[in-house]
């Protein structure tokens, strides 16, 4: 095969790493047979990146802002305020940008502006900003452009998954220098931590009461600026509901040990009224704590469960209401 200057040309200009893009992956979900979409948007001037994330479950806002001496500093999007996720890093933004390390040689030109994968590369799945499959290999990719964008389309193997990704060529520098990033998430109530996860925290709620006894609930707070939000159903992989059913909140840790945080979280709670049961939750073995809450004019219990786990550094929340 022969290289395509034409091709060439177009894969140089996305290493300028100037583009705003949206990538988008379309996929089959087992239980509906719909076709769900999850959707990675954002922009990047080559030295820092904005970045949104768009999935059935969640919705996040991520920065990854160049503050000078090679370091970047993570930072999430929590209402109106970018709050710093860890401390800085050593390291350029190039890591976390495709790398477009492509032959036009294995690519054959079908129409004025696109070219084909012929399948003879071994190429895998990448980084693109969708890290879900990377590492699978791809079975097929159309590149078509203009002079403002490219388009990609792939397909894997073993998957009907197709990723569809668009760069619009920016001609925007310091896009992060406006942008003030906060060091200490003390002050953000939860649901503004969770807010991401909206459709699991209208069911959490309306489980506890509303907005105002989910906020009596502490923030981990610091750098810790990245909690998820799930709902576990008690049933198991037969289909059987053999454990209860309970809310989790889960921090992945940056700089510090789960063990380390449980101890000042739990401070932390029983400053804010929770009552330390020292007994063990029934959810994941935790670490129960109580305090009673009013929902709909009756006298609950909110109960909340506190573990570390160590595959990695997460602390877990388990929550219900007795």
């Amino acid at each position: 095969g022969e290289e395509k200057e034409e091709l060439n040309q177009v894969f140089s200009k996305l290493k300028n790493n100037k583009y705003s893009f949206v990538d988008t992956t379309y996929s089959i979900d087992e239980n509906s047979n719909k076709t769900v979409e999850s959707k990675y948007s954002g922009k990047t001037d080559g030295s820092s990146l904005i970045f949104e994330s768009e999935t059935s479950t969640s919705k996040m806002n991520f920065l990854y802002k160049n503050v000078g001496n090679n370091q970047i500093q993570q930072a999430n999007k929590l209402g109106n305020d970018y709050y710093a996720y860890g401390s800085v890093i050593n390291s350029s933004i190039t890591p976390l940008l495709p790398s477009f390390d492509m032959s036009s040689i294995f690519f054959n030109k079908t129409d004025d502006n696109k070219y084909v994968y012929d399948g003879r590369a071994n190429f895998l799945k990448t980084k693109t900003y969708n890290f879900s499959g990377e590492g699978l290999a791809v079975t097929s990719m159309n590149v078509t452009f203009d002079d403002d964008s490219v388009l990609f389309e792939i397909g894997f193997d073993g998957s009907t998954n197709i990723e569809e990704v668009k760069y619009t060529f920016l001609n925007e520098s310091n896009i992060a220098d406006s942008i003030e990033i906060k060091t200490d998430c003390s002050d953000v109530e939860l649901s503004t931590l969770l807010e991401g996860y909206s459709k699991v925290l209208i069911g959490l709620e309306e489980l506890i009461g509303g907005k105002d006894n989910l906020n009596l609930i502490p923030v981990v707070g610091g750098r810790q600026s990245v909690a998820g939000l799930y709902y576990s159903d008690g049933v198991d992989d037969d289909g059987e509901e053999t454990k209860e059913k309970y809310y989790g909140i889960e921090y992945r840790l940056i700089g510090i040990s789960g063990s380390e945080q449980i101890k000042l979280y739990e401070t932390k709670l029983t400053d804010a009224g929770f009552i330390a049961t020292k007994t063990q939750g029934t959810h994941f073995s935790g670490d129960l704590f109580t305090k009673e809450i009013q929902v709909s004019g009756e006298t609950k219990t909110l109960r909340l469960e506190v573990a570390s786990g160590t595959t990695y550094q997460t602390l877990a929340i388990a929550i219900d209401v007795a």
